[in-house]
């Protein structure tokens, strides 16, 4: 939400970024061509957008890890290092409603072995999207007790991250921390083709759109499969040109497009935020308190005539000065 008093309004987004929308990629996993995540990559790398993949550690069978295909750990690895992040996608997939009718401990089994497999390759797995968005309490439960931070599944009316301990209490209860960060259960990428293209990419837009005027966050649903697929008639990837379509138009309305948790971070900052301004002569002194990083943080001031000089302090540290300033100031911390 934006903060604002007299002086200035903080941006809801970092770096004076004007929206949000969050690419996130299904179904990769031991079958996955190590190719299709490079090509990808390729494309996020050139408009400066961020991925979670949701992984799945044993496709279809226990008999089948994700370390049988060195050469994706490799190019996941690389994507890792550079913004992405690596999220839990079930365990096998099989069936695909894999936690359906398991109980608290079957569920807590299944999420733990997937967790504990990715672990072991890409280090510590905050995220989670359950095989067909099927989730029940239970899942929460499961989740909280394995160290999860966040869900991430399918609601056609809560477009917005929510602690499910408040929506489902006393359901649930009060000692639950998982945040849910869902999305609209359509993957506009799932059947693209030269005749649809143009009416899929203007639902994707519209949807992103609607998203963005009440200032949530537009999770963007994929399937790596899909997106790679080539049209029988055309050879091209179909999906794919549709999705450099969105990113461009992204880059070109300044839309931030982070990972997941980087924006969970910054949403768990903005809540957080305690801030406070005074005035004192010729100044105005603006004190930050906050435990997080706020780095990229957007001030657009409004100030009077008197005013020409900012000092802004975090925890009591001076981290911005600035003289002669103009009464409609920008300053991204």
């Amino acid at each position: 939400m934006d903060l604002e008093n007299e002086y200035f309004v903080i941006g809801r987004y970092p770096s004076g970024h004007e929206g949000v929308a969050i690419l996130t990629i299904d179904d990769v996993s031991y079958d996955t061509p190590a190719s299709d995540v490079a090509m990808l990559k390729a494309l996020t790398d050139k408009y400066g957008a961020d991925s979670t993949f949701f992984v799945i550690p044993r496709y279809g069978g226990e008999d089948r890890p994700l370390s049988s295909n060195p050469e994706l750990i490799d190019i996941l690895k690389e994507s890792l290092s550079t913004g992405d992040e690596i999220s839990l996608h079930g365990y096998t997939h099989y069936p695909t409603s894999e936690l359906k009718g398991k109980s608290y401990d079957e569920q807590l089994d299944i999420i733990g072995k997937g967790k504990m497999d990715l672990e072991l390759i890409f280090g510590p797995i905050s995220g989670f999207r359950p095989p067909a968005f099927w989730k029940n309490t239970n899942t929460y439960k499961a989740l909280e007790e394995l160290g999860f931070t966040y869900c991430s599944s399918a609601s056609i009316f809560n477009v917005f991250p929510y602690n499910p301990k408040d929506t489902f209490h006393p359901l649930i209860g009060d000692g639950l921390n998982i945040i849910e960060i869902p999305c609209f259960p359509e993957d506009y990428f799932w059947e693209v083709t030269p005749q649809n293209s143009s009416l899929l990419f203007f639902e994707l837009r519209t949807r992103f759109e609607s998203c963005q005027k009440k200032g949530t966050p537009f999770i963007i649903l994929t399937h790596l499969p899909r997106l790679m697929m080539l049209d029988d008639i055309t050879e091209r990837h179909e999906a794919l040109e549709m999705l450099e379509r969105f990113l461009e138009f992204a880059q070109e309305e300044n839309i931030w497009m982070p990972n997941i948790t980087d924006y969970l971070g910054w949403h768990t900052m903005l809540d957080d935020l305690e801030i406070n301004a005074r005035e004192s002569l010729n100044e105005l002194i603006v004190s930050i308190s906050s435990e997080h990083d706020i780095d990229g943080m957007t001030f657009f001031f409004e100030l009077p005539d008197v005013i020409d000089t900012i000092y802004i302090y975090k925890n009591g540290e001076n981290v911005f000065t600035k003289l002669d300033c103009n009464p409609d100031e920008v300053v991204i911390i």
